[in-house]
């Protein structure tokens, strides 16, 4: 991953790919938060987009589903229930410099999130990762090429992914479908009288 992008757009763009789960639960807490990390025309495009409000909406059971606006490069059909070519909340953030009360805001929700999902020592490196990354969107700077997978932080996974559900689907309709078989078949147990 090579993110051009500078600023806290940059760094959500990070985060976004690196651990999307954590970025599907902090992104509407970012946008309702941190408002002073969008334009004012910006803010109010994401602060619709997190609510389901504008024409070009898509809905799913991921929490922040919903894009807008052109492609950017990113690969939103990795995140589910995502349009193909459309921006979301990371794109629209500023892409300039920042103030520490927003960087301290964000490190706070991401690791707060993470302490719900991860073992203490993976908590730990994921902030010093994220502290790292927030400096430079600080900074007005891309962030880092680098990956918090890679130093032993698990990418965490909120919600069901369609493909559990679709199987679970398929499950359920095949208990019912051969509890119906039997049933129909006229399977009784045996009386004795």
């Amino acid at each position: 991953m090579n993110i051009q992008d500078t600023g806290i757009r940059g760094y959500l763009l990070w985060l976004k790919h690196d651990q999307p789960g954590i970025y599907r639960e902090v992104a509407p807490q970012i946008a309702q938060y941190v408002p002073e990390a969008f334009s004012n025309r910006e803010q109010s495009q994401a602060m619709g987009a997190l609510m389901g409000l504008g024409s070009d909406t898509t809905g799913g059971a991921y929490g922040l589903t919903t894009f807008f606006g052109d492609d950017t490069g990113f690969n939103t059909t990795a995140v589910p229930g995502a349009g193909s070519s459309a921006a979301d909340v990371a794109t629209a953030a500023d892409s300039g410099t920042s103030t520490p009360s927003i960087t301290s805001t964000i490190a706070s929700l991401v690791s707060a999130v993470g302490q719900v999902y991860l073992a203490k020592s993976q908590v730990d490196t994921l902030n010093q990762v994220n502290q790292i990354q927030l400096q430079r969107a600080q900074a007005g700077l891309a962030p880092l090429n680098t990956s918090s997978l890679g130093l032993g932080v698990p990418q965490v996974n909120v919600g069901v992914a369609p493909g559990t559900i679709k199987a679970g689907g398929i499950g359920l309709a095949v208990v019912v479908g051969l509890g119906l078989l039997w049933f129909l078949s006229g399977s009784r147990p045996a009386h004795s009288g």
